[in-house]
């Protein structure tokens, strides 16, 4: 019996079955013999003499050549199990046993595709894995800067008791972030964001990103006992809700009320504050594995990424769009409703609380708001479209984002011949910046 190190790499029953599924019903002798000429192929460039091998000659061309009576070139043997080949002296038997792995697995192919070995397999695993990009990520609050810039007098923010146009809705934030950073906050440091679903929510998420500040959801609904672990986890400094008033043991409130504006005597202009897009932008709460919330942190960069992509190379999103923000702000999907439109000079339309579980009434903010895109869960796109019928309220419908539940086939084809329009099926933990993976 040879030793280990003798030279010889195998393949086991199931690898052989696996060829013989992949590329034809062959005896095992054949099979072996073809895989030694295989392998001579990749450490020499040669086949067996009297044949022509190139890297686009198929491996079930090479069964046939040994059917037809070609044997494996010397040095190359395979042995009388049928199931070894013995390799000669200067081949590193593991990048061979590597190889013939490979094979095993993906039959079907040239030999010219099989494996390289030792530093070229690694230099082109790297650059087929490469994923540094040479390109510049603005902040969400420069690209909705930019957008303010550039179409001041359009309509950035509506709810049901008002719309904000891009230049009120900077002005604004730009306002309470000169007020947060006068009394001291700044970057790497979370403000909890303690209001309902409304257009001085997103004014508030809008300033505490300007001042530097991350944000942390801290749902005014949730019991104390929960908002209590955010705030001693995420290291809550300032609060933001409607009223100004606090609990004990909470920290400190700033009231964000559009109607009762407390900021006008600051400045309108942008504050002069460097966020670089390694820095914290928001923390989201999940409920982690153990039942206890568990926050996710990320960054500027992240999130920018997301939001660039998804508008420029998916949706196309763009001034005539309008995304609806229906999700809770403890939700990440939230924060993708909500910046979507504004780094890309689209509209966005705030539901009102409540208002996510009542399907007419949020058939009928998206026919009379005209909003283009919108996240659905899979139970409530069956609803919709089941009640809309064909009363055309959804016609305006640009794309849908699904997630969160099954998407079946079934109901994948009533969309489509509905609507007749994209419908992506996303899922991604709160880690991975809202979603790592569509179809």
């Amino acid at each position: 019996m040879m030793e280990p190190d003798s030279g010889l790499v195998r393949l086991s029953p199931a690898q052989l079955t696996r060829i013989r599924r992949g590329a034809g019903d062959h005896s095992d002798r054949t099979l072996i013999e073809a895989c030694a000429i295989g392998l001579a192929y990749w450490a020499t460039g040669r086949g067996p003499a009297g044949t022509d091998l190139t890297p686009g000659t198929p491996f079930t061309d090479v069964l046939g050549l040994v059917t037809n009576g070609v044997m494996s070139p010397r040095g190359w043997e395979a042995d009388a199990d049928a199931r070894s080949v013995t390799v000669p002296k200067g081949v590193d038997r593991t990048e061979a046993q590597l190889v013939l792995d490979d094979l095993a697995d993906f039959p079907d192919r040239p030999i010219g595709t099989l494996a390289q070995g030792g530093a070229a397999r690694l230099e082109a695993l790297a650059g087929w894995n490469d994923t540094r990009a040479d390109r510049v990520r603005p902040t969400v609050m420069e690209l909705f800067r930019e957008q303010a810039r550039l179409r001041p007098d359009a309509v950035a923010i509506v709810d049901e008791q008002r719309s904000l146009t891009y230049r009120e809705a900077a002005d604004r934030s730009a306002q309470l972030a000169h007020h947060l950073i006068e009394r001291g906050h700044g970057p790497e440091q979370v403000v909890g964001i303690s209001q309902g679903r409304s257009a001085e929510m997103v004014i508030g998420l809008l300033g505490v990103l300007q001042a530097g500040c991350a944000f942390v959801p801290l749902d005014p609904e949730w019991p104390a006992s929960r908002r209590a672990v955010v705030v001693e986890d995420a290291r809550v400094v300032l609060q933001l809700n409607s009223t100004g008033k606090t609990d004990a043991g909470e920290p400190d409130a700033v009231a964000v009320d559009l109607g009762d504006w407390k900021y006008g005597a600051h400045p309108v202009e942008a504050p002069e504050v460097t966020v670089p897009g390694a820095s914290l932008a928001y923390v989201i709460f999940t409920s982690g594995s153990t039942g206890r919330p568990k926050g996710a942190m990320i960054r500027h960069e992240a999130i920018s990424e997301r939001l660039l992509w998804q508008s420029a190379e998916i949706l196309r999103f763009g001034h005539d769009d309008a995304s609806l923000f229906k999700a809770p702000l403890s939700f990440d999907i939230s924060v993708n409703e909500i910046f979507l439109p504004l780094v890309t000079g689209g509209r966005l339309v705030i539901l009102r609380p409540g208002g996510e579980r009542d399907p007419h009434h949020l058939l009928g903010v998206i026919a009379e708001q005209g909003v283009t895109f919108t996240y659905l869960v899979s139970s409530m796109l069956d609803v919709l479209l089941e009640i809309a019928g064909d009363s055309g309220r959804l016609d305006g419908l640009r794309h849908v984002w699904c997630g969160g539940e099954v998407l079946t086939p079934e109901l994948y084809e009533r969309f489509r011949a509905r609507l007749g329009i994209p419908l992506y099926h996303g899922y991604g933990p709160a880690e991975t910046t809202i979603g790592v993976s569509h179809v």
